[in-house]
């Protein structure tokens, strides 16, 4: 893409460009802390044994105490956009994600089914309504005719999502992998999803878009065939008429 980046087309487009301008104008600390305020570096607490800790986000401290070495703008440039000295588990995005469509900052995962239990809640983002609004449109856009999250596009449902690319580097060259986090529906969301794609080839591309994209989309077709079948099997009951 060429011209005037403004945010909502960074998200769009997903321009690394625009996140590293703004990632070094906002300073490593400041990334670092408000990765920590939606649970990055933690681990979920879901009902399963052995869930990784070694999740983490880089910062100027631990990366003199574990290489000895000084935090570099290019370390800043990297963390902007989710590369670099970054770690997360796509159970981390997706709890991520699902924390963003409410508009708070952390969610409890669980695989205990407990009817009627109240919805979760957690502290508010903090976001003004109309930043909020801007990033939420800016994810729509991304899952539009010219976003890189095209190919999730389901007719009739509003979906939100973002596309990224992770590396991992070895002496056997560079794997790729491809991410896509989103939720639907846009106006009072009720599913929210991480795919992650581990390339398989050394040194080639690998992006969300183009992989994980589509296996979100056919969750997603399931997802809605799933919640159809419920609902029509809902009972209606007859509402008394009004006078």
């Amino acid at each position: 893409i060429t011209g005037d980046i403004d945010f909502s087309k960074a998200i769009e487009h997903s321009v690394n460009t625009f996140f590293i301008n703004y990632g070094l104008r906002t300073g490593v600390d400041n990334i670092a802390a408000e990765a920590r305020r939606f649970g990055f570096g933690e681990r979920t607490g879901i009902e399963l044994p052995y869930e990784t800790g070694k999740s983490f986000i880089g910062t100027p401290e631990w990366k003199k105490r574990r290489f000895n070495e000084s935090w570099y703008a290019g370390d800043t440039a990297n963390l902007s956009f989710g590369q670099g000295f970054v770690t997360v588990t796509p159970l981390q995005m997706a709890c991520f994600t699902a924390s963003l469509a409410r508009g708070q900052l952390r969610t409890k995962p669980t695989l205990i089914h407990q009817p009627g239990c109240a919805p979760q809640k957690s502290d508010p983002i903090g976001l003004p309504a109309e930043q909020y609004q801007a990033l939420v449109d800016a994810m729509e856009r991304a899952v539009g005719p010219d976003g890189t999250g095209r190919l999730c596009m389901i007719d009739g449902l509003r979906i939100a999502g973002k596309t990224g690319t992770a590396q991992q580097r070895s002496n056997k060259g560079t794997i790729e992998f491809a991410w896509f986090i989103g939720f639907a529906p846009v106006v009072r969301p009720e599913v929210a999803f991480a795919v992650l794609i581990e390339g398989d080839t050394p040194d080639e591309s690998y992006g969300g878009g183009l992989y994980a994209a589509p296996v979100a989309k056919y969750m997603l077709l399931k997802w809605l065939e799933k919640r159809n079948a419920r609902n029509s099997a809902t009972p209606v009951i007859p509402q008394p008429a009004q006078p």
